[in-house]
């Protein structure tokens, strides 16, 4: 690895070989005997002026170990292995200066795995107003855990040597040390305190510019009002833009947490004084007021009307500092009432990391909104609000009073018609049994609709998959949550190595053929990609290869999606179709609020659906039409809730049809499916295989 950090000058070719060899210990405290590695260094092509080299390996995860070396050919550190390491070498001339210098960064040395690496040694940037800074912090480590000089020379601020807009301050002349805080610490926080815009505000991209073009009148930008001196959020300040968070960045700006046109940002000026109850999740600023605030209500606006921007989810919202610590977030209650004896509390389980995500995909409105109206024949809709993913998974959001919790299905005296039996019931009506234990909270939720994707990332995934069985193994699954473990990235610490790793004699991961499971996702998994290869490595195809085996990592999350997403989808039309016809007449526009319009008229406030009961006055009738409205508009915000709760969200899909195509609940969903749909259904037969196999249905 041949790697120059410094502006370009005259190559001094000069190669310096090391060889490292690890051990057993991944300790923090100072090294001692017997702990350490053996850092060998060898000088390939050393400069005859050369006097003296210093070797430092630096990191996060280490302590600093240095040796001074005479003369030219190198000699031996001790040095624990770590990750994310500096290794660097400076060569001294007879009259004690600097001579030469150079590093290799991001080094992992792994203990009992000798590695090698080559370094090319150019002359150091000089700046004398830099020179008792670095001598004084040569071994002080900033916030990262990084070594704050090693860090700091493979930036910009030291290899530029003169100013981009000419800004000299605090009796500094050029870019680096004294050039951010002063030759006499002038400023000991250059990113809170508006140096950092000083020097960059004019020549940043639009996304950050607080005078960008994104769309509206108080465009959405990286480098809104609240964090023009706040660069620091994203930003490691000494190595800014290749330091830690350089490949998160990219893939957040990506995402829909970082798109600055994205809807969450521009479909609305959240910041207005008149908004407060949205700042929580459509401001990083209000979401971190909202986590801090135990979740209590906002009601005051936390922007002033005068601001010219809006936020986007900044790294601050999930972070806590440059070097990117997750915030700590409690367990969230959701914003409704309980719906019902399935859901005996509206809190959500405590899913560690994600905590985070809950809080904003809850959705906002759910059954006992529509269960507190008192007239239907003339109230607005209830919306679900968007991207409720946590809500369907929690089994919290969805309509789904059609019948009476305790009525019997349809020729049987024993098994009720509702949600509220046991788990092991259900298995045993679909003639299925139990993979290990399930956890009534985590795996099953009060109510007995299983789910394995929401126990991803939780407790309730041991025994779960037959390779899960051993500890060593599970543990993969017990810390981040099901949101972080399939969205960003799942704790794999514990993994052994995938391909020795056999059940009944067969590779339940094949490495060869999908390549090494990744322990870190490209970007940190920031993109929020569910359907990456990385994510299908290390979270797909080790649950689902056993299920007659997927072709790639690059298509095989969508390969196990398309066996539920058309029939979801095909469900979620059936339903558009029951609405349109007698005695409902209503029309479903997903594309213009509030989505549920009369009949044969324009989709326009002044024609949007009151009367639920369709003029027969029928408070109980209209009830059920909004319900089943409500879970249409719910199921289609969602796009993919046959991931998130997948027999969940097929039997409300199952019971809106059995309501609507002939206003009785009668088990009449089948026939109903294959009389609209016989190009996908194809049969009854077939039709009943697949709900009974997502648990919409049943016997």
């Amino acid at each position: 690895m041949r790697i120059r950090l410094c502006s370009p000058h005259p190559l001094l070719h000069a190669l310096l070989l090391l060889t490292l060899v690890g051990c057993g210990s991944n300790s923090t405290s100072t090294v001692t005997s017997g702990q350490a590695s053996k850092l060998t260094t060898k000088i390939v092509a050393a400069q005859a002026d050369i006097s003296k080299i210093r070797l430092m390996v630096t990191g996060p995860t280490i302590p600093t170990a240095k040796h001074d070396f005479a003369g030219n050919s190198g000699g031996t550190l001790e040095v624990y292995p770590g990750t994310d390491l500096i290794v660097s070498a400076t060569g001294y001339k007879a009259d004690g200066t600097v001579g030469y210098e150079g590093a290799v960064t991001h080094l992992t040395i792994s203990a009992g795995q000798p590695a090698s690496v080559s370094i090319t040694l150019n002359p150091p940037v000089v700046k004398a107003e830099n020179q008792p800074c670095q001598s004084c912090h040569e071994t002080t480590r900033d916030i990262t855990g990084q070594n704050l000089v090693a860090s700091y020379k493979q930036s910009g601020h030291y290899t530029n040597d003169s100013w981009t807009t000419g800004l000299p301050k605090n009796g500094a002349s050029l870019p680096g040390c004294a050039g951010c805080h002063g030759t006499q610490h002038n400023d000991t926080t250059p990113a809170t305190s508006g140096r950092c815009a000083e020097c960059h505000i004019a020549s940043i991209s639009l996304k950050h510019s607080v005078t960008g073009t994104s769309t509206g009148a108080r465009p959405a930008m990286y480098l809104a009002a609240e964090y023009k001196n706040g660069c620091s959020v994203c930003h490691e300040p000494h190595n800014p833009l290749n330091g830690i968070g350089k490949d998160e960045r990219k893939a957040w700006a990506g995402s829909a947490h970082g798109d600055i046109n994205g809807v969450a940002w521009s479909a609305e000026d959240f910041q207005a004084p008149g908004q407060a109850a949205c700042q929580r999740c459509h401001t990083a600023t209000g979401f971190k007021s909202f986590v801090a605030n135990n979740y209590a209500a906002q009601t005051a606006s936390l922007f002033s009307a005068t601001e010219t921007t809006r936020e986007v989810l900044a790294c601050d919202a999930c972070h806590t500092d440059n070097n990117f610590k997750v915030r700590t977030a409690p367990a969230f209650t959701t914003p409704y009432s309980a719906n019902g004896p399935i859901n005996q509390s509206n809190l959500i389980p405590d899913v560690g990391e994600s905590n985070l995500c809950i809080p904003c995909h809850t959705g906002r409105a759910a059954q006992a909104d529509i269960e507190a109206v008192t007239d239907f024949t003339n109230v607005s809709f209830k919306n679900p609000h968007y991207l409720p993913a946590a809500g369907i998974m929690y089994m919290k959001i969805g309509f789904i009073n059609f019948t009476s919790m305790t009525a019997k299905v349809p020729g049987s005296t024993t098994v009720t018609y509702g949600l509220n039996y046991s788990l092991p019931t259900l298995l045993a009506t679909n003639g299925k049994t139990a993979k290990g234990g399930v956890d009534p909270i985590y795996g099953g939720v009060l109510g007995g609709v299983g789910s394995a994707h929401r126990g991803l990332g939780t407790p309730t995934t041991r025994g779960g998959e037959t390779w899960m069985a051993d500890p060593a193994v599970y543990g993969l699954w017990e810390t981040k949550g099901p949101c972080v473990t399939c969205h960003v990235n799942a704790d794999i610490a514990k993994m052994p190595t995938f391909a020795a790793y056999t059940t009944a004699g067969t590779l339940f991961y094949n490495s060869a053929k999908y390549g090494a499971i990744p322990k870190v996702r490209a970007g940190g998994g920031h993109s929020l990609s569910a359907t990456s290869p990385d994510t299908a490595r290390q979270v797909c195809i080790p649950c689902h290869n056993d299920e007659g085996g997927l072709s790639n990592p690059a298509t095989a999350p969508e390969e196990k999606l398309a066996e539920a997403k058309p029939y979801y989808n095909a469900g979620l039309a059936v339903i558009t179709t029951l609405l349109a016809k007698a005695p409902f007449n209503i029309e479903f526009d997903n594309a213009v609020y509030p989505y549920f319009f009369k009949k044969g008229l324009a989709h326009t406030s002044a024609n949007a659906v009151k009367d639920w009961t369709c003029g027969t006055g029928n408070q109980l009738f209209g009830k059920k039409t909004m319900g089943a409205a409500y879970n249409l508009k719910l199921l289609t915000t969602d796009y993919a809730g046959y991931v998130h709760g997948r027999s969940y969200s097929q039997r409300l899909i199952f019971d809106s049809i059995d309501f609507l195509d002939d206003g009785v609940m009668n088990l009449s969903t089948a026939d109903t499916l294959l009389a609209i749909n016989p190009t996908l259904f194809v049969s009854k037969t077939n039709t009943l295989a697949w709900l009974y196999k997502s648990g919409g249905i049943r016997k």
